[in-house]
């Protein structure tokens, strides 16, 4: 994920500067976490597993934007967890979402690839 450092990018759900953490962009705020498809991925299925993400796509734009090119995002599904998706840029977690997914699908992402979970003030 690029990241101008001329730019901050703004969190969809509360509107803090992200953080970069490697491929991810999240809010120090409230604990969100912007990741983008590549990343997802392997977080997911292993970096050395074909991802076959299973997507159910809104036609459906939410209020939230996407960070990167700050157009509204999709409402979504990821398995059966509630997201927003930017086509291009990748996928918007609430707190607590992709440790949730990660969980209920038995994923083999590594504790130390998650987000912290914060809890929202």
């Amino acid at each position: 994920m690029s990241s101008n450092p001329e730019h901050q990018h703004k969190c969809p759900a509360c509107g803090a500067t992200l953080v970069l953490d490697k491929l991810r962009l999240d809010c120090p705020s409230c604990g969100g976490t912007f990741v983008d498809g590549d990343e997802l991925g392997a977080i997911l299925l292993g970096a050395d597993e074909t991802p076959e993400i299973q997507w159910v796509d809104s036609a459906e734009s939410t209020r939230r934007q996407c960070p990167l090119c700050e157009i509204r995002m999709h409402a979504a599904f990821l398995w059966k967890v509630p997201v927003e998706r930017c086509g291009v840029h990748g996928t918007w977690f609430d707190v607590g979402e992709l440790p949730k997914l990660l969980e209920a699908e038995g994923c083999p992402a590594e504790s130390s690839e998650l987000p912290d979970a914060r809890p929202r003030e």
